[in-house]
């Protein structure tokens, strides 16, 4: 049996596996959750979006049941471009801190084997 991650996340719903991902933001301030920014993401790319604009217009697309769906409360406003840009890029940097500590584990580890 293989230890690879990919393979756990491969048999998880992609929602279950969205919602699990930590929110690195403060939570002062958040008004639309990880779930909902990456769900609007996702779904943008899985339509062929290329760009953050293209996302966020694919999002001004959807329906309001779609919204729902990707985590909006009825009424509730759609995450602006920037919001989107914003959100991604703190995630993808807090991704790298947590990838560089887990590689300085690492050598440490190797280290004290004898």
């Amino acid at each position: 049996m293989s230890s690879s991650t990919t393979n756990v996340l491969s048999r998880q719903p992609l929602v279950q596996v969205l919602r699990n991902i930590t929110d690195p933001r403060d939570r002062r301030g958040v008004r639309h959750s990880l779930f909902t920014v990456l769900s609007l993401a996702v779904t943008g790319v899985l339509a062929g979006c290329r760009n953050l604009i293209a996302i966020w217009e694919h999002a001004t697309d959807l329906t309001g049941a779609d919204l729902e769906a990707l985590g909006l409360e009825e009424g509730q406003a759609l995450p602006s471009e920037s919001t989107i840009r914003q959100v991604l890029q703190d995630l993808d940097h807090a991704t790298g801190a947590v990838l560089t500590q887990q590689r300085v584990a690492d050598r440490s580890n190797q280290r004290s084997r004898p």
